[in-house]
């Protein structure tokens, strides 16, 4: 990732993080940590052939988490074949009210990013600590099951 996209995406963390989380009770600044969290959609949790499964990422209590990009990387389940457009739609989901990240899911491949080229998040995630995020990804392909790799990057505010 080039720096100046690593300092616009710092830069919009300030823009989700609730004021009163900004500061420590003392008034000093909270530190700030890269951090990638991953949701494995492989082995027990394989996505079947024309169906939904959903996996959650649990943040940790010690800390807020700002997500900024998406990365998938799926398989046949053999684990060798690489998917170049997985064929299916994600959900996002945050605990407490079941407060949904889209009106309806959408393709994956809206969002979706690799190695090479991160899927920035098209504004930033704020999941405050121990909460709970559920991606739901629905297989669109009536044939084939996929290994899916999901991680979320970002910030973690201490």
């Amino acid at each position: 990732m080039s720096p100046l996209i690593a300092k616009q995406l710092l830069g919009a963390i300030d823009f989700v993080i609730p004021e009163e989380k900004r500061v420590r009770p003392d008034g000093s600044p909270r530190d700030k940590e890269l951090f990638n969290y991953s949701a494995p959609f492989n082995g027990v949790d394989v996505l079947p052939a024309g169906q939904s499964v959903s996996v959650g990422i649990t943040f940790d209590a010690d800390s807020d988490f700002v997500g900024l990009i998406l990365n998938i990387v799926a398989t046949l389940v053999d684990d060798v074949t690489f998917i170049a457009q997985l064929p299916a739609t994600i959900l996002l989901t945050t605990t407490g009210g079941g407060n949904r990240k889209f009106d309806q899911p959408i393709h994956v491949e809206t969002l979706r990013g690799s190695g090479e080229l991160p899927g920035v998040l098209q504004w930033p995630l704020w999941l405050p600590q121990a909460s709970q995020l559920n991606i739901t990804l629905n297989n669109l392909d009536l044939v084939n099951a996929f290994n899916v790799w999901l991680t979320l990057g970002g910030v973690k505010i201490f």
